[in-house]
């Protein structure tokens, strides 16, 4: 329920244009300040991400849950690819997509990106 009512909470945020780019706004994140590239990042994410990747949990959903993504082992993806859980690993999957996974390499810019890979490492 907490994480509906977050979701809501910066999906209405970002709907009064709060500063995600992706609705026409500007992130507000400096190249040196961390802490707003992860909150721009947490912001996409419940955008655009939070539908099918729990940021809660290690469990398959639609698409995998997101916690302790970082610190998970390498492994094999169905295609072949070895997923070394990298920040390159990483955004080559959300750029690229997968089997599984839409590309959002022409929907996210790389900035935006950048902001979606600091909030994925404070899972």
């Amino acid at each position: 329920m907490e994480r509906r009512v977050k979701f809501v909470v910066l999906l209405t945020a970002a709907f009064l244009g709060s500063g995600c780019s992706y609705f026409g706004g500007s992130s507000g994140a400096g190249a040196g300040d961390a802490a707003a590239m992860t909150d721009a990042g947490e912001e996409i994410f419940f955008t655009r991400c939070w539908m099918c990747h729990d940021p809660e949990s290690e469990e398959p959903g639609v698409g995998p849950g997101l916690k302790n993504l970082y610190q998970r082992p390498p492994h094999t993806l169905t295609d072949g690819w070895e997923h070394l859980h990298t920040d390159a690993d990483m955004r080559r999957v959300v750029e690229q997509g997968n089997i599984n996974m839409p590309p959002m390499g022409e929907t996210l810019s790389a900035g935006e990106i950048d902001q979606v890979l600091a909030y994925l490492r404070t899972l």
